[in-house]
């Protein structure tokens, strides 16, 4: 009896969370494969001429920049919030969660469901969560058209290691689709009924009314925090860069985090496991750094990113599940 029981409960666990660990897997996979072309010897040395004090300096710069994310969050939610530092654990929390435990929760996710159980409606929610992540990618793809732009050739090059085709494909799909956004935008702006149809095919009118009622004030805190976000996260992990006494512009940089953004938009791994990583192999090794520093850096940036999930692990420890707000007030315990 006891041996079905928990084969029972075996079986509802693996469907509850199959998705989850196909994910998983694939993400492994990926960074299998990405280790299998590294040199242990040369790793070693790699590793031995770190310098500490510049990757310690890399951590708290890296730090900051989640800091500033979290002040995003703040903005975004602040009248269902009661203080800055209770968002600061929310964020710390969403972020344990959307890679540690085996669920479908997301950390905006894990946003979204905190601010339901704070009498907030279920679109209200979603607009403010994903709101603040739209103007995230919104500046990744003004870096990467600008980056693009300026910079053909390195971006030519860049992309043409992925091998999607002889003749750059990937790189005139990306054009293609800057050319149909801007030609799109133009008509929605002359032609306002046009704007108007979408808006009634895509926003219900509780979304249109949250956009609506958020002041300028809040966009321009938004933004402000997203430069100063992605800003303190690039040269951070420029830092950790400098720390393996590699030298790259971050110009360059700032393009292959944009790269790295989208495509860790791809759903088929747990927090972008083993596409970030080959995604920044990739682009490193096309600008001719050694595959071996490049798999190093990928991977020292997987620690860099992943900070504010350890941190969140040790308040999540303190609230153990996901259904501790009993009253009205923002407070995750």
């Amino acid at each position: 009896m006891g041996a079905k029981l928990i084969r029972d409960n075996l079986i509802k666990y693996i469907k509850k969370t199959w998705h989850w660990w196909l994910r998983l897997s694939i993400g492994v996979s990926l960074c299998l494969w990405i280790l299998l072309h590294i040199n242990m010897t040369q790793l070693k040395m790699l590793i031995f001429s770190i310098h500490s004090s510049w990757l310690v300096f890399s951590i708290m710069v890296c730090l900051g920049a989640n800091f500033f994310s979290a002040v995003r969050l703040d903005c975004a939610i602040k009248e269902y919030s009661t203080s800055l530092w209770n968002t600061l654990r929310l964020f710390l929390i969403g972020s344990f969660v959307g890679i540690a435990l085996p669920s479908s929760l997301g950390n905006d996710f894990y946003f979204i469901y905190y601010l339901k159980k704070q009498s907030c409606s279920l679109s209200k929610a979603t607009t403010l969560i994903f709101l603040q992540r739209i103007f995230g990618l919104l500046l990744f793809l003004f870096i990467g058209i600008i980056y693009i732009i300026a910079k053909y050739k390195t971006a030519s090059a860049m992309l043409g290691h992925f091998q999607l085709s002889t003749n750059n494909l990937l790189l005139y799909v990306i054009y293609g689709f800057i050319v149909v956004t801007v030609f799109g935008m133009f008509l929605l702006y002359s032609y306002p009924k046009y704007f108007n149809w979408l808006k009634s095919q895509w926003f219900n009118n509780q979304i249109w009314h949250t956009i609506q009622t958020i002041s300028k004030k809040t966009y321009c805190q938004l933004i402000i925090y997203t430069i100063l976000y992605q800003l303190f996260a690039v040269i951070g992990f420029y830092i950790a860069i400098r720390a393996l006494n590699q030298n790259v512009r971050i110009f360059d940089l700032l393009f292959i985090s944009s790269f790295v953004a989208f495509a860790s938009l791809l759903p088929i791994s747990v927090s972008a496991l083993g596409v970030a990583e080959s995604v920044i192999v990739v682009c490193f090794v096309s600008l001719g750094m050694d595959i071996n520093m490049a798999i190093l850096i990928a991977f020292i940036n997987r620690l860099l990113t992943w900070l504010p999930a350890f941190i969140g692990g040790i308040f999540f420890m303190k609230a153990p599940t996901l259904r501790n707000i009993q009253t009205k007030s923002f407070n995750i315990y």
